[in-house]
Parts: structure tokens; C-alpha cells; sequence
């Protein structure tokens, strides 16, 4: 992702024409490469935490928000459940906000509170996308007649994740990295941003 803005005050949003190539829509076809799903969240990672430097939480990170560009690059895209501010707030005062995020990307503390605008929203959103870039599923997924109000609620509990690996596919610092990511604990969690696309980095 291209990094170079400036963020003015208050926010401006200038958009930019790019590829119509989902990482949804390369995920109907099945689970990615290695390389190719490290790539890509490498990228969205770096995007990250750019805006976090800058105070700024997207809160709705998933495969139908990344787009591939012609040039190859993947592109975040939709900040419009994202929240700015120092100290990170949700939405601006006088706004309600009862449903924020995705349901199984959503981290569980968004799904708690829908006002919650903190990094590990984010990390825990993209854990689940490269999660499901090389399983084809979630760490949290769906259970049989199970509503989405349903499943929000489950889901906001924390439950423990089901491990990425299943066939034994993945080296084990892969795993680690995955699965540290999608912590249900925020606190427990990869810290930051920066250490998530470092953890990528030195995985190829």
C-alpha cells in the first residue's frame, strides 16, 4: 500500500481509481499460496499501520475490502465505520453506533462495543483474513442454524479459535504469527501493527 499522504485536520478523503480484483474474489477459488497470502497481508499491514500512526482505525478490515491493483499492489480500501482521534474514540459525539465490523472479522471487543477504535481491532481483523487466506475458513465460524445476530453475540464472548493449521500444512512460525494475531484477548494479542507486518516480514 502507498504511504505517502498527509492527513489533514479535520480528515479528507481523496479517492483513488484502482483495480475491480478482490482478495474476495480470489478466495472463491480457495485458499492462496503462502507467499501470495503473506504478500498481500504484508501490504495491508503496512497500510495499517500508517493510519495508526496517524490515529486513524479502520474497524471493517476484510477480503472484499482489498483490492489487487493493475501494478499488483493491494489496496485497503472503505474507512467508512473508521475512527479518528486522540485519544482513538469511535464515532463523533452525538452519533449511535449499535453494529460496527463484520461479522467473523470483527474482533470480539468491537463486537462488545461497537464505539471501540483501538490498533488490536485492526490486527485481530487482518489475523482473520490471512487466516482464512490460507485455510479457506474462519478462526470463529458459524455453527449449524446459528443466526448472525447469533453468532455476533457468540462471537463477542471470545471463544478460542480454531487452530489455522488443520492439515499441517504451515511452518510453525506461521502458525504462531496466525494465531497470535486472532487472539480473542486483546491483550494478549500481537501489540501492534508494526510488529504484525514485522512478524510477516521475516516469514518470507
Amino acid at each position: 500500500m502507498r504511504c505517502d499522504a498527509v492527513i489533514p485536520d479535520p480528515p479528507t478523503m481523496v479517492l483513488e481509481l484502482v483495480g475491480q480484483e478482490s482478495l474476495r474474489d480470489r478466495l472463491r477459488a480457495g485458499p492462496l499460496p503462502l507467499r501470495l497470502a503473506l504478500a498481500c497481508v504484508r501490504q495491508v499491514a503496512d497500510g495499517l499501520g500508517w493510519l495508526h500512526q496517524h490515529g486513524i482505525f479502520h474497524r471493517d478490515v476484510k477480503p472484499a475490502n482489498i483490492l489487487l491493483d493493475d501494478d499488483g499492489t493491494w489496496r485497503l480500501i472503505d474507512l467508512s465505520v473508521a475512527a479518528h482521534g486522540t485519544p482513538p474514540r469511535g464515532l463523533p459525539d452525538g452519533w449511535i453506533e449499535e453494529e460496527t465490523g463484520t461479522s467473523g472479522y470483527a474482533a470480539p471487543e468491537l463486537l462488545a462495543g461497537p464505539e471501540t477504535a483501538t490498533p488490536s481491532v485492526d490486527i485481530y481483523s487482518l489475523g482473520v483474513v490471512l487466516y482464512e487466506a490460507l485455510s479457506g475458513r474462519w478462526p470463529v465460524e458459524l455453527e449449524p442454524g446459528e443466526t448472525d445476530g447469533e453468532f455476533r453475540a457468540r462471537a463477542a464472548t471470545g471463544p478460542p479459535p480454531v487452530g489455522v493449521d488443520r492439515r499441517g500444512d504451515y511452518p510453525p512460525a506461521v502458525v504462531r504469527a496466525v494465531m497470535r494475531a486472532v487472539e480473542p484477548d486483546p491483550t494478549t494479542r500481537i501489540a501492534s501493527m508494526g510488529e504484525w507486518a514485522g512478524a510477516l516480514g521475516a516469514l518470507g
